[in-house]
């Protein structure tokens, strides 16, 4: 399971933070026992839209000629029946985001965890689950944040 290369680098670091003490195997199982449950989600939630998207009743017909053939996603007052089509999409999308949420708390649990074991450190790290999971930023930064400008994520300033 997430064996993918992109996973390796993590991988190492988890294991590392076993090896080390600030974590147990028995955190290692329950990451990977949540991250099983989350992965089940997407792909359900997935199978979900690609039923909406691929139904061509769904779609725009050619009275609509600047948007023939694509999906009637936005225009919700116009279509009731593609809204109610659409709602395994977003029971789906809602079930994935509930899923997620223990990942995200026992991640965020472990990183503190291991955060707090780093000499120096100032802060803590906020709570993943509050929406405010940032860590602290040095004044020279302050201001900026990342956009996204033609598919480039580039930083710009307030």
């Amino acid at each position: 399971m997430f064996s993918h290369d992109k996973y390796r680098a993590a991988w190492r670091v988890l294991n590392g933070a076993i090896a080390d003490g600030l974590i147990t195997p028995d955190d290692k199982r329950t990451l990977v026992a949540h991250s099983l449950e989350v992965k089940a989600a997407v792909a359900h939630m997935f199978d979900a839209f690609r039923e909406f998207f691929w139904d061509e009743r769904n779609w725009f017909g050619p009275e609509n000629a600047a948007q023939a053939g694509r999906p009637i996603v936005v225009e919700t007052d116009a279509h009731p029946d593609v809204v109610a089509r659409r709602k395994p999409c977003i029971v789906a999308l809602r079930a994935a985001q509930r899923t997620a949420l223990p990942l995200v708390g026992h991640i965020a649990q472990l990183t503190a965890q291991i955060y707090a074991s780093v000499p120096g450190t100032k802060h803590a790290l906020a709570d993943a689950g509050s929406g405010a999971s940032v860590q602290p930023t040095e004044p020279c930064f302050a201001g900026m944040r990342w956009e996204v400008n033609n598919g480039h994520r580039v930083k710009r300033a307030d």
